[in-house]
This record gives structure tokens, sequence and C-alpha cells, in this order.
């Protein structure tokens, strides 16, 4: 057999299609997108949902410390007023300090003053915290000259009532959140109409029951401020805000505290 001059000792491959004894090649389907789409859609929603949960449980540590913060300021400022109080009670001393109108006085402008300073200093530390503490200083001043004219019993009596029911009040707020708004509203209706009552009782027999259920009804009163700015300082205060906030509700509890002297004062 002649060989070919050409030949190079490899043949040619025989294209590879079906009918040479070869697979035939997987034909290939045009991807289609859409069929991915719910697929991707759950991916993004679980991601979405890991993210807003991180996100809620950062929002909640910050809104914890911020409250505990608040309400560490609040506890400090109670005990040097509560103290003052005392003193002007049961030390003889103190209590013919505390009886001076001048001191009443510069206690008062100093209150205010400090008060100002306390809302424009507010971010600014140790600044906020040296007015703050002017303020509080102000403040059981004041406390201290009413509380020196009543009996020192009665002003530890008072003492006692009004961290109980701060208390009460407090837990009660955080407890039934925005529900407790609408008992609120609720108890403002009720109250108004015992008020009008009162009112016209008062008018005609100026009895010292009248006196006793008027400041009765006003501290309940303030006892609904102190609900309603509690709700507001746990649920809409900026974090930043801890001074301001802090003020508002130790104004609160002590207008509590007053009424509660008035009414335990008023009695013989």
């Amino acid at each position: 057999m002649k060989s070919d001059p050409n030949y190079d000792g490899h043949y040619a491959q025989a294209p590879l299609h079906a009918g040479y004894g070869q697979p035939a090649q997987p034909t290939q389907v045009p991807y289609d997108s859409t069929h991915q789409e719910p697929v991707n859609r759950i991916e993004t929603r679980l991601v979405d949902d890991y993210i807003d949960k991180e996100d809620s449980e950062e929002h909640s540590e910050e809104r914890f410390g911020f409250m505990q913060k608040v309400y560490s300021i609040v506890t400090i400022q109670l005990l040097i007023t509560f103290l003052m109080t005392i003193l002007a009670s049961f030390v003889e001393v103190a209590k013919e300090f505390f009886q001076n109108d001048i001191v009443f006085i510069v206690g008062l402008v100093g209150m205010i003053i400090f008060l100002i300073f306390t809302f424009f200093a507010k971010d600014r530390v140790p600044l906020n915290y040296i007015t703050l503490f002017g303020f509080t200083l102000s403040m059981g001043t004041m406390v201290s000259g009413i509380a020196s004219f009543i009996e020192p019993e009665k002003v530890f009596q008072a003492i006692l009532l009004t961290v109980i029911i701060s208390v009460a009040l407090t837990i009660a707020t955080f407890a039934m959140g925005e529900s407790a708004i609408l008992w609120v509203f609720f108890l403002i209706i009720c109250l108004t109409s015992v008020v009008y009552f009162l009112l016209f009782y008062f008018i005609f027999t100026s009895s010292d029951v009248a006196y006793a259920a008027s400041v009765s009804i006003v501290g309940v009163c303030y006892g609904l401020y102190l609900v309603i700015d509690t709700y507001i300082v746990k649920s809409f205060a900026e974090i930043d805000d801890y001074i301001i906030a802090a003020v508002i509700i130790y104004i609160d509890i002590i207008r509590i505290f007053i009424i509660i002297l008035a009414l335990l004062g008023s009695k013989k």
C-alpha cells in the first residue's frame, strides 16, 4: 500500500455530532431571571429583618442606658433635697436659717437662674452638672423653708409617701406603656367633675374637708403630670437630653412632695 506523502501520522477527527457515536451536546435553555425573583425577595427580606432587629436591639440598649442615667441623676437630686428638709425640720439652727425670708428669696432667684443656665448648658460636661447641682440646692432651700414650719414627723411621712407614690407611678407608666396616657385622659375627665363639685362646696362651706379634698385633687393632678412626663421622656426624649429629662421628673416629684406637706401640715 502506497503511503500518502502528506500523511503526518494523525487522522482528522470527525466532528462531534450525534450519529458519529458521540453524545450530543446538551441544549442550553435561555436564563429566565423571573424564576429567581421570589428567592431574591426572601433573601432581601431576611437581611432587612436582621438589620432591623440589630437596630432595634441597639436602640433599646441606648434607651435603657439613657433612662438609667436620668433616674440616677433624679435619685441624687432627691437625696440632696430630702436631706436638706430633714435638716431643716430636726435641727433647730437649720430651722431658723431656712425660715429666714431672705434665704427663701435667694433660693427662689437662684432656682430660676440656675434653671436657665441648665437649659443652655445641657450638652456641656461638666458645666451642665454644675448648673444642675446649683439648681438642686436652690430648690432644696425653698422646699426646706416650707418644711421648717411643719412638724418633723410629718415631714418624714411626706418624704416616705412621696417616694412610694413616685415609684408606683413610674412603674405603672413603664408597665402600661401607651395605655397609661389613655388612663390619664380618663382620670383628668373624672377629676374635672370632682373639682367643680369641690369648688362649689368650698365656696359655701369653707370647711377643712373641702381644703383637704382640694389639695388631694391637686396632688393627683401633679401625679398625672409625672405619668405624662415619664412617658414623654421614656418614648420621645433625645439621648443627649438626660439633664433636661432629669430636671422635668425631679420638678414633678418635688411638686408632689410639697402638696403632701401642705396636706399633712393642715392636720392639727
